[in-house]
């Protein structure tokens, strides 16, 4: 799994990227998983989780049949309704 050892990747600063959440109308159905490049989509109980190491490479947002994962805003809510339904 890939894991930054800086504040940086691909030279942009981390903080410039916006990642994602992923909300309780996960079914679990695990397609997200493999089309994440670096490993930051996690198995958690009840749903799947999107850990700190997310950096915006959107891949997960097209083959989740149910659209449980939303771009996060500053401040950490999700940019779309749903917000109250976030889990960590």
């Amino acid at each position: 799994m890939y894991t930054p050892t800086h504040t940086f990747f691909l030279g942009i600063p981390r903080q410039t990227f916006m990642p994602y959440k992923i909300i309780e109308t996960c079914t679990a159905c695990g397609l997200c998983v493999p089309e994440c490049p670096i490993d930051a989509i996690e198995v958690g109980d009840p749903i799947y989780i999107i850990n700190d190491t997310c950096c915006d490479f959107e891949d997960c947002l097209a083959v989740c049949p149910v659209d449980a994962i939303l771009p996060v805003e500053d401040g950490g809510v999700p940019a779309l309704a749903g917000a109250d339904t976030v889990r960590d």
